[in-house]
């Protein structure tokens, strides 16, 4: 799988977040798991890491009228 890198972040716990559509999900390459988020209604266009390296935040796009 290529994960595009702007949506990629990379934890301090050595896990990889990434958006899919409108789901956030967070890998741990280590126990080979993932985590899904979804409390999006449309799709997620942009992924942020908090300086601590383990909160992250996504924001979803605005859907027309």
């Amino acid at each position: 799988m290529r994960l595009h890198t702007l949506y990629t972040q990379y934890t301090g716990h050595g896990h990889v977040v990434f958006i899919a559509g409108a789901t956030a999900v967070v890998y741990s390459p280590i126990q080979h798991t993932q985590k899904f988020f979804n409390g999006h209604t449309e799709d997620v266009i942009a992924l942020a890491l908090h300086p601590d390296c383990v909160t992250a935040a996504t924001g979803q796009v605005i859907p027309r009228p």
